[in-house]
């Protein structure tokens, strides 16, 4: 292991450590996978990915392994790369279901028609419905479309920005956002009826 992680030509050593430890860490993911009831594919690509970490950073550091002999630390620090990566993809999929949709998601998905007529349609009752927002509602629901495509809610120091410029508290903010989401629906909703 130390000779992957200090040579510059390793493709005989990297088909050795494979052929020698794919089928314990292969098994190892494929038993957290059944632990956890994620699909086994799951697991056979985070133990594919353990591997190609190991040579693209030739990370191995046995000094941090507390087993002596060598093959009991290699599998040791393959098994927490593979827990690692695990936890990465637990994250990658809470985020995925943290980020909500916007307010345009109902719009965007009938966009993809490509009937010229039906999308001018859209592009005029989605400026109609935005004029019948009061100004402060247009700058909260801009700020709004702006920020929900990385978090959940607005950052304070943003809902902050906002009451400073429009002039009210910061819960006011949120009441314009609830206010103005209330009519941006009832108007998608009249243009999905059409």
């Amino acid at each position: 292991m130390d000779a992957l992680c200090s040579t510059g030509d390793d493709q005989l050593l990297y088909n050795e450590l494979v052929r020698r430890f794919h089928p314990e860490l292969k098994q190892l993911c494929l038993n957290k996978c059944k632990l956890m009831s994620l699909d086994p594919h799951i697991g056979e690509q985070i133990a594919h990915e353990v591997f190609e970490r190991l040579r693209r950073y030739k990370s191995f550091k046995k000094d941090n392994i507390r087993a002596q002999e060598g093959h009991a630390a290699v599998k040791s620090y393959m098994a927490r790369c593979a827990t690692r990566l695990f936890l990465n993809y637990f994250d990658e999929q809470k985020r995925k279901e943290e980020l909500p949709d916007s307010y345009f998601t109902e719009l965007r998905a009938e966009a993809c028609a490509t009937d010229p007529v039906r999308l001018l349609e859209i592009k005029e009752k989605t400026a109609q419905t935005f004029k019948k927002l009061t100004d402060r509602e247009k700058a909260v629901v801009i700020a709004d479309l702006e920020y929900k495509k990385h978090t959940k809610y607005l950052p304070d120091d943003v809902v902050s920005d906002l009451s400073k410029r429009l002039g009210v508290k910061p819960d006011t903010i949120r009441k314009l956002r609830q206010t103005a989401k209330q009519k941006l629906q009832q108007a998608f909703d009249e243009i999905n009826e059409a």
